[in-house]
């Protein structure tokens, strides 16, 4: 049930957008969680455009977005990883100031979070959870 309601989300975000070819989005990895998969803990920060999916395994697995219900239960099930979208402008930063930067900014804009700018701001985004 919570799969399908993010591939709501992703389907009303892309139909709401102008242009979502200019967004990506970025795997987040739930490193917290006891049981953590080592791929998807090799995947964080992986960025692709929000209508292609996310790579693992070098491509041999490909999800939407985690706990996506096409992928395999072994990536799925109990997957505690999340993901946030990224404007395309924001993906510039090279420096690791600039991607501390960025990632605060993403956090005022992630989807269905209920979290506000101020609040995201001084949050880290592997604490956030769509």
């Amino acid at each position: 049930m919570y799969s399908i309601a993010l591939d709501t989300q992703v389907q009303t975000l892309a139909a709401m957008l102008d242009n979502p070819q200019k967004l990506l989005k970025q795997w987040v990895s739930g490193q917290w969680r006891p049981g953590r998969r080592d791929e998807h803990q090799r995947i964080d920060g992986q960025q692709v455009p929000v209508t292609e999916s996310f790579r693992l395994y070098d491509g041999r697995i490909k999800l939407m977005y985690p706990r996506d219900p096409s992928g395999p239960p072994g990536e799925t099930i109990n997957c505690g990883c999340s993901w946030v979208i990224v404007p395309e402008s924001l993906v510039a930063a090279t420096s690791r100031e600039k991607g501390l930067k960025r990632e605060a900014q993403v956090l005022s804009i992630r989807i269905g979070s209920g979290v506000t700018s101020a609040a995201a701001s001084s949050s880290s985004p592997r604490s956030c959870r769509l």
